[in-house]
């Protein structure tokens, strides 16, 4: 608990503002409850709260995407800083967030920052408090824009399938005052080029953001993997920010570089800076950036008697000789650090943290190692060898794709759905080859079992070969699955929790991309481990907990309580647990799949690896079976991606795409696929490591003077 020797006086809002009419951080945030119960906010967080007072300053509103690594503690850097920025504008606050994610904002805001927030449900069409409770009435989905008070939280969801003459629509128009997209990455984009024409199609999120940022204040958005398929989509982001804020990424008039998605490309290395002085000045002429981003631009605004939050500057031909030769000397450093985009995009990382000794270095431990124990029979390389059955069922399978990419090349993910889910379980592929012996839609197979993919949608007749072959499938897997010998994985699985103690010694979450392999890996731990509590965390109303034959619904709220309790220490869970889930408390985790898209392990390690694990190593056990696709893409990638993480940070969720054309066609050439990645330069990590350790002015746990609580609620409790 922090000794506070100090004597504290507390001020009403109107009292608590400087002469800019601005609220100091420590104020709003010395006396919330993060630290009456003992904790701190993080340098880096503190440093993200007051960089957007600072903007807001400039410019009367805050615009930036936060981009820091899983595990930093986004959430509560975005909702400290939406609480105070709220303090700001009358207007009120918006803050949207997939559905698996509204409740946890809820539970932050109130438990971290001791503030009221209240959830719109889509399926009451009422707002509710955290007990779940009706704040309004139900079943008027115009009460969607009548929040009872200042925070109301929306799932993403409602965005991209709502309507625009309904909920969606009447919140496009409202003005708001902060808005904070989480997990902003699923606002994009898709570019078709055709004839040398390219179209861009915005998808209903993106589309939504830009209009409301055009009448928000600040907005921030948050995503610890911005750039996808392409850095454009950063970009994309980025356009969205600076609708209705011109300082973001300038005016499409007077040059107007940065308005432009090609700029990104001087960001990517794709575009070389310009050798031109003036077309190099003019980078930095529209948008001008502040006076303390670097002496050059302090001398222009005091030369050319510009207010700080003017955008535009000078012309080159304009400038002193002085300052237009420093100007020159310094471009490189400045096109590096001091670019729009670098200047709105506030990427730190685990490994610069640490490197600081701002955060504690936890190693990450990678099996299956040759010291582990287990038999050399369990593996042909390092992959696991299938069993007598599922080894001629994967066969058939492949047999199978190639036969339905020749005949569907435009059918997506089913091309190898079979490839996928009997990679994962012998289970998972038999529902899975049912299925599609009964040509059922999409309705059929549930949303949360598609994992990445998306639904099929081909109805053309199958080849009576396919038919055969899929048959094989079912075959061969129904034996399997009906057998009695224990799955390989399963075997592992139980090893490593056994025999290397990681049930008593750590605790583990089990991953997989399907919930019925999810499933199965809890059925064989119920019967290996009777007197253990075991949880299914998945989505939807899925999840569950099971002691031995007792089984009881538990919603994820309820396991995620018991997880921090040490009541429950083995999970089973699908990608549902991706986002938002603290499972510090845990230290091992294994990836019962190893899904397409690897920028997804990250995210699941993210679970365990994160601010308050006080375990020095977490262990991470990831299975593929050998001979399969997944085997020979994660034994080309295996060694280079650290590299490829350290440079990009992710690796993009459309590489997937790509990369199934590639394995489909020439397994070989996923061995050089990565070489094209490592050429996506990160444009986030440019300029933060250097204030990352900069805490001066920012001991807040020491100020005297803060902002009387009751004052804040009051606040707060004002409705929309």
């Amino acid at each position: 608990m922090l000794q506070r020797w100090r004597t504290l006086e507390y001020r009403s809002i109107e009292a608590a503002r400087d002469p800019a009419g601005a609220i100091s951080p420590d104020a709003v945030l010395a006396e919330r409850p993060i630290y009456k119960g003992g904790q701190i906010l993080r340098s880096w967080q503190k440093r993200f709260v007051q960089t957007c007072v600072e903007d807001w300053k400039l410019n009367g509103m805050a615009r930036y995407l936060i981009a820091d690594d899983v595990g930093l503690g986004k959430t509560l850097s975005m909702a400290g800083a939406a609480l105070v920025l709220s303090l700001l504008d009358d207007r009120p606050v918006l803050i949207l967030a997939p559905a698996t994610l509204v409740w946890q904002w809820q539970e932050e805001l109130e438990d971290k920052l001791g503030i009221p927030a209240a959830v719109w449900s889509t399926q009451k069409k009422c707002w509710l408090d955290a007990e779940r409770r009706t704040l309004t009435q139900k079943g008027d989905p115009e009460f969607v824009a009548k929040c009872p008070w200042r925070i109301g939280i929306v799932s993403t969801g409602l965005i991209v399938n709502g309507d625009d003459n309904g909920e969606r629509g009447t919140l496009a128009k409202k003005s708001f005052g902060v808005i904070i997209l989480d997990e902003a990455h699923k606002a994009r984009a898709q570019r078709e080029t055709r004839g040398g024409q390219t179209t861009v199609k915005s998808n209903n999120l993106l589309e939504f953001l830009r209009k409301a940022a055009h009448n928000a204040g600040s907005v921030i958005l948050g995503t610890a993997t911005p750039i996808q398929l392409d850095a454009v989509e950063l970009w994309d982001l980025l356009a969205a920010l600076s609708q209705g804020a011109p300082q973001v990424l300038g005016t499409p008039f007077n040059g107007g570089e940065w308005m432009r998605e090609s700029s990104i490309g001087f960001l990517t290395g794709a575009r070389p800076w310009p050798s031109n002085e003036t077309a190099r000045w003019g980078l930095f002429r529209n948008p001008l950036p502040p006076a303390t981003e670097h002496a050059v631009f302090r001398d222009v605004r005091n030369d050319a008697r510009l207010l700080q939050k003017e955008v535009l500057g000078p012309r080159f031909d304009e400038l002193k000789q002085s300052v237009g030769k420093e100007f020159l000397q310094v471009f490189n450093n400045l096109a590096e650090q001091c670019n729009p985009i670098a200047r709105r995009v506030i990427r730190r990382t685990r490994p610069m943290l640490e490197d600081q000794g701002l955060l504690k270095r936890i190693g990450v431990i990678v099996h299956p190692r040759a010291d582990d124990g287990l038999s050399a029979a369990f593996f042909d390389n390092e992959g696991l060898v299938m069993g007598y059955a599922s080894g001629p069922a994967y066969e058939a399978a492949e047999r199978f794709s190639e036969i339905y990419a020749a005949r569907c090349p435009g059918a997506g993910f089913l091309k190898t759905i079979l490839l996928r889910r009997i990679g994962s379980s012998a289970k998972a592929g038999l529902e899975t080859a049912r299925h599609l012996l009964k040509r059922i839609d999409a309705a059929v197979i549930p949303e949360d079992e598609t994992g990445d993919e998306s639904a099929p949608t081909d109805e053309s007749p199958a080849d009576p070969q396919e038919i055969q072959l899929l048959r094989e499938v079912e075959r061969n897997l129904a034996a399997v699955v009906g057998g009695t010998d224990v799955d390989p994985k399963v075997q592992v699985i139980l090893h490593y929790l056994r025999e290397q103690n990681w049930l008593e010694r750590n605790g583990a979450i089990v991953f997989s991309q399907y919930r019925t392999t999810a499933e199965w890996v809890l059925e064989a731990l119920c019967t290996a481990f009777p007197n253990e509590p075991l949880a299914l965390y998945a989505g939807g109303a899925a999840s569950f907990v099971r002691r031995g034959e007792d089984r009881r619904t538990a919603s994820r709220e309820q396991i995620k309580r018991a997880i921090q309790r040490d009541d429950i220490r083995l999970v089973c869970a699908t990608d549902a647990a991706c986002e938002g889930l603290n499972l510090q408390r845990l230290g091992a985790q294994v990836n019962v799949d190893l899904p397409w898209n690897p920028s997804r392990l990250e995210q699941r390690k993210g679970r365990v690896q994160r601010i308050g694990q006080v375990r020095d190593d977490v262990h991470v056990l990831n299975l593929r079976y050998a001979g399969t696709v997944e085997d020979d893409v994660y034994a080309a990638l295996s060694n280079r991606f650290g590299d490829i993480f350290s440079v990009l940070g992710q690796l993009p969720d459309g590489f997937e795409d790509q990369w199934i054309e590639a394995v489909l066609q020439d397994r070989q050439a996923v061995k050089n696929f990565s070489q094209r990645v490592e050429k996506e330069k990160p444009p986030m990590e440019l300029r933060y490591t250097r204030d990352v350790a900069d805490d001066r002015g920012l001991d807040w746990e020491y100020t005297e003077r803060v902002l009387s609580s009751r004052d804040l609620d009051e606040w707060m409790r004002q409705g929309w």
